[in-house]
């Protein structure tokens, strides 16, 4: 049988996306790292990534399925059960990426835990069913737009396909964690410069301004990238120090 398996890339985002959820909508700051512990079997670290961190201060372990399959939920019950005693660790949670609302009902009733980004965060061994009832985040108009959001509006317009994406590829593409790309639609969309737009449960990116009128509609409130200027004099070998300014905007122009 062949399974899907799912890139590192996109573990790792979706473990940035977890830990961004924890943090803005309930002040959990988890501090996950990626771990490779030698003293669990080599199969469940092949079939799971893992990261541990810190939940109201008690260590957790999150897993993820590597690869998509069907009826995964029996395994990883048992498979929970040997990383928890493998690593002395009670607090062990799945990471769920695009999960149902009622797969996650299911999982509650079983009390498995889980962390599903912008959705639920449940612990039954703590006590937690956090569910983020907040409106929808909205960005008051104003003369600055976030560094995630501006370097969106600088891909699109310099033609770099975005449009009709869904979050993950959005994260893919621009190199961001999901919930970035998330809290960066939602602020498109408040200053009108996108429109809400959905494809199933899928929330995808649909500009309502392109080219010319996007960029005279942003450029105003963008805002220099460059923190610090420092002045090096003496000779610099090219291979040492990238070009920058009208250098290497000659080397981007056409000749």
């Amino acid at each position: 049988m062949m399974l899907d398996r799912i890139p590192a890339a996109r573990l790792e985002a979706l473990a940035e996306a977890a830990e961004a959820y924890a943090d803005d909508a309930f002040g959990q700051r988890l501090g996950l790292v990626p771990i490779a512990p030698t003293n669990i079997p080599h199969f469940l670290t092949d079939r799971y990534g893992l990261w541990q961190g810190v939940l109201d201060g008690r260590t957790l372990v999150l897993m993820a399925f590597r690869e998509a399959r069907q009826g995964a939920t029996a395994d990883y019950l048992k498979h929970r059960d040997m990383v928890r005693r493998q690593l002395g660790v009670d607090l062990v949670l799945l990471l769920l990426d695009h999960a149902p609302s009622a797969i996650r009902r299911q999982m509650v009733d079983r009390k498995i835990g889980f962390i599903a980004p912008g959705a639920q965060l449940y612990v039954p061994e703590a006590f937690l069913d956090l569910r983020e009832r907040a409106p929808t985040f909205a960005v008051a108009h104003t003369d600055r737009i976030s560094p995630t959001t501006q370097f969106m509006l600088l891909a699109i317009l310099q033609k770099v396909e975005l449009e009709d994406r869904n979050l993950t590829q959005l994260a893919d593409t621009l190199k961001v964690s999901i919930m970035s790309v998330s809290r960066s639609l939602d602020e498109l969309e408040a200053l009108e410069l996108a429109q809400p737009h959905h494809v199933g449960r899928q929330r995808r990116l649909r500009m309502r301004l392109t080219g010319l009128e996007l960029w005279q509609a942003v450029q105003q409130n963008l805002h220099s990238p460059v923190r610090k200027v420092r002045l090096v004099s003496g000779r610099i070998d090219t291979g040492l120090a990238p070009l920058a300014g009208e250098s290497a905007l000659d080397r981007r122009l056409p000749a």
